[in-house]
This record gives C-alpha cells, sequence and structure tokens, in this order.
C-alpha cells in the first residue's frame, strides 16, 4: 500500500496549502492516517476483507482542535465494478455515514508532584495549578465491498472514500483505493509480500486464516529500518543501538498489515527472503535483561545491575514499564526470579493506563521479616488499596520461597476476573470493578531489595489475546 498525489496542478496545491495554513491558524486540525488530498492507495494483496482508515482532529499530540469537529465519510465503486458491486460502511447498508469528532478535555500533571489528576474538574485543575488540555479523539472507521450481483467475481477495483468536514470549517480527506486479489493460493497461511518504491520500501503480511493469528518477524537493521511507532506492537526487539530489529503482533482473521522500511543504502535493492516470520501462538514477549533499551525508567535508586542477561536488585529499587497493547480481555504475564536473600524484598506486576503518573493495579508478593511470604496488597485504584487476604502475615508456611532456587510468578486476568499465582499456586483471586486488559495501556516490573534482601530477574514475559 502506498501514497500518490495525483490529478492536482501546482495552482491548486498552492491554494491547499495556504487554506490548510488559514485552518490551522484557527486552530482547526482535521487529518487522516490513510486519507489525503486526491492520494491513490494501492492495495495488490486484498483478501476482500474489510478496509479501515481514520479520521482525527489533530495534527499532532500537541496541535490538537479544541472544538467538535461534524463531518461525513462516503465510498463510491469506481468504474464498470459499479455495476455489479456496491461499497458500505461496515455494520451499515449504506455508503455515507455522519459523525462528530468530539472535543474532550482534560486535566494532565506536567509537573513532578505525582499527583493523580485525572478526576479533577476544570475549575480544580487551573486552580492547582495543572493543565486543563485537549485530547485527541479519533474515529476509526472501515468499509465493506458487496456483490449485488453474484455471478460477478471480482478480481480487482476501484474505490473512492471521501471524508468532509462539514462544521465549523470544510476540508476534505480522499483517496482512491485500488484493490486487486492477492494470490495466496492456500488457505490457512500468513505470507509476506515485499514492494520497492521511490523513497521507501513497503512489507504487507496477509493473514488467511479464518482467525487471528499473532506473528513475529525479524530483520537486519543495520540494513533497514521500520517506520512503524512502538505502540503498534505487541512486543519488539531493538539492537545496541536502539533500532528495532523484531516485531511482534496480533493480525485479525483475513485481514492484511504493511510496514514502511527505509533503506539505509539506497543502492541496495531488499526483498521478502530479507526478512523471517514466525507464527505464534500467542502475541506477548520474552525479555532478557542484556540492557535497558525498550523499557522506560519509571524510578531507580541504589543497588541495582545488569549481568549475563540477569537484572540484580540489592539495597535498591527499580520499577521498568513497556508498552503494553492489549486488543482484548484476556491477558498475562510472568517474571522468572531467584531470592538470593530474603529479608524485607519485593516484586510485583503493575499496569498503567497511561494517564497521571501512577499505576491502575499491582499485584505481587514480598518477603516479611519472620522470612515467610507476604503478598504486597493490590491496588485497586489510586486511592484504595485493599488487602485481598486478611490475616496472611499470620499464616505459617504460606507458599514459601527457596533461597537461590527459581520460581516464577504470573498474572493471569480474562474479563475484569484476575489471578496472581506462584510456580502454579494461587496466590489471590480478584475482580475489578471498573477495569479490563484492553484498559491497560503499559505493563511494568517493580523489583525492590533491601541492605539485606535482594533479588536475581532473568526473565519478564507478557502475552494478550
Amino acid at each position: 500500500m502506498f501514497f500518490l498525489i495525483i490529478g492536482a496542478t501546482f495552482a491548486k496545491y498552492v491554494f491547499n496549502a495556504i487554506w490548510d495554513y488559514y485552518l490551522e491558524s484557527k486552530g482547526f486540525y482535521f487529518t487522516s492516517s490513510q486519507l489525503g488530498d486526491n492520494t491513490v492507495t494501492i492495495m495488490d494483496d486484498w483478501d476482500g476483507g474489510s478496509i479501515s482508515f481514520d479520521v482525527k482532529n489533530s495534527k499532532s499530540p500537541l496541535l490538537i482542535t479544541d472544538y467538535d469537529i461534524n463531518y461525513k465519510a462516503e465510498c463510491t465503486i469506481i468504474g464498470k465494478d459499479a455495476d455489479y458491486t456496491e461499497c458500505v460502511f461496515t455494520g451499515t447498508n449504506s455508503n455515507e455515514l455522519v459523525g462528530t469528532l468530539s472535543s474532550v478535555k482534560a486535566c494532565i500533571n506536567n509537573t513532578e508532584d505525582e499527583v493523580d489528576v485525572s478526576e479533577y474538574s476544570k475549575s480544580d485543575c487551573e486552580l492547582e495549578g495543572y493543565d486543563w488540555t485537549p485530547q485527541i479523539a479519533i474515529a476509526n472507521l472501515s468499509f465493506d465491498v458487496n456483490l449485488t450481483d453474484n455471478n460477478h467475481e471480482i478480481e480487482d477495483l476501484t474505490v473512492n472514500v471521501k471524508v468532509t468536514s462539514l462544521k465549523p470549517y470544510r476540508k476534505t480527506l480522499s483517496t482512491n483505493y485500488v484493490l486487486a486479489k492477492n494470490n495466496v493460493a492456500a488457505e490457512g497461511n500468513v505470507v509476506m509480500t515485499y514492494k520497492n518504491y521511490q523513497n521507501y520500501d513497503r512489507l504487507i503480511v496477509s493473514n488467511t486464516y479464518d482467525e487471528n493469528k499473532c506473528v513475529k518477524i525479524s530483520w537486519d537493521s543495520n540494513d533497514l529500518l521500520i517506520g512503524t511507532s512502538k505502540g503498534f506492537f505487541d512486543a519488539f526487539d531493538e539492537d545496541n543501538n536502539g533500532y528495532i530489529n523484531e516485531i511482534e503482533f496480533s493480525i485479525g482473521a483475513k485481514r492484511s498489515v504493511s510496514f514502511i522500511f527505509y533503506k539505509r543504502d539506497f543502492k541496495q535493492t531488499y526483498n521478502v527472503s530479507d526478512f523471517t516470520l514466525e507464527k505464534l501462538p500467542s502475541c506477548g514477549a520474552n525479555f532478557t535483561f542484556d540492557t535497558l533499551d525498550g523499557w522506560e525508567n519509571d524510578y531507580a535508586y541504589g543497588d541495582w545491575h545488569l549481568a549475563n542477561g540477569i537484572l540484580y536488585v540489592d539495597d535498591g529499587q527499580i520499577e521498568l514499564i513497556r508498552p503494553f497493547a492489549p486488543t482484548g480481555n484476556t491477558c498475562s504475564a510472568s517474571v522468572t526470579f531467584k531470592l538470593t536473600d530474603n529479608y524485607d524484598t519485593a516484586l510485583a506486576f503493575s499496569f498503567w493506563d497511561d494517564i497521571g503518573l501512577d499505576a491502575i493495579g499491582r499485584g505481587g508478593l514480598t518477603t516479611a521479616y519472620d522470612d515467610e511470604l507476604d503478598l504486597k496488597n493490590f491496588r485497586i485504584t489510586e486511592e484504595i488499596y485493599i488487602d485481598l487476604i486478611s490475616g496472611l502475615n499470620e499464616i505459617e508456611d504460606y507458599f514459601p520461597l527457596t533461597l537461590n532456587a527459581s520460581h516464577t510468578m504470573t498474572f493471569e486476568m480474562s474479563g475484569k476476573n484476575a489471578k496472581l499465582s506462584l510456580d502454579g499456586n494461587t496466590l489471590l483471586t480478584h475482580t475489578f470493578e471498573e477495569y479490563s486488559c484492553k484498559d491497560f495501556k503499559k505493563i511494568g516490573l517493580f523489583v525492590w531489595g533491601s541492605e539485606q534482601g535482594s533479588f536475581e530477574v532473568s526473565k519478564f514475559s507478557y502475552s494478550t489475546k
């Protein structure tokens, strides 16, 4: 899939640029990740399924429209295929759709005082000196092509998609989708195709299964750099210079996704053989701690270090956070560790909604001074702490840890029901009142060791469905 500007004279280009400048001077931003100014999108890997696109009220995270935008979306079959097919927006029987990108503002804490301001009103927010700012609104839309004549066989066709803002200003985003059926003969496969263009290349991944699949793709980042942000993937790996060289993601049934790549050397030509694809039972990630690349470090102090793929924490603490993007309501996380001294230590998972500075959920374990296992309270909201098993400190020999032995702690969640386990034994269960997996945007690992207690963490993994 690529974009090409067509049918526009230089004068029209200049006019559109001036008009866009005027709109932006009014704080009006109306954009799309797929549509543009009369662009063409060629999809020669189309599997006959839905085609997705979006419209947004922003140009960047800092340039956001702070008022509502009403819009109208239209899709039309172009050419002879219009006699045999129709375009409709997914979930409707119409080729027209109206909607509103609603302006929503929220209180944002850009200070370092770690106060949760997500529930603040405008007056409270501004009174306390925080920022009352507009939030990005995105409408995720898709269309389908249906046969009106069952004797007609679709090979390739063109669909015009146009979205026009109606109020308060008028701007049109459009593209012609040139759709060609892919040549994957066998059902039940995940395949790659690779296209070379003038300024970039594109890798297309197609899933012909009737169910979602998780795939891992790797390449040499000394040759190719991916142009997709890290937040898109369920997991990724990087080289020693911080460039992505492996991605892991879920692809829907009968769907295709594509990624832009940039060549380090424009004289070279690459093809699909320069990539390795592996189908996985579920999406997730396994990480060794050779470096801290790819992690956010929420806070760290004291004595901790990395060596031979092991994270050592002794008389200090560290919380490492990674992007986490479940699409459904089932997710899990696992950590493999050794306790080298069991005096006053802690290990916990944390889950973040990307709003505010505190995790919305924590679950883990600590060792008590009497060398018995204690459970760290599970944090349900940022204000309320709930002791899920009362009196646990008084229970002796409750799943005791063996010093210098490998243990695995696991967090599992389905719907709003969560479970924390140690070496396969259930430590606690809990039902969230508000959150499910898809509310989590980041996942973290908290490790704390005291002067007398220390942890060695060798593996951290998570999966989503």
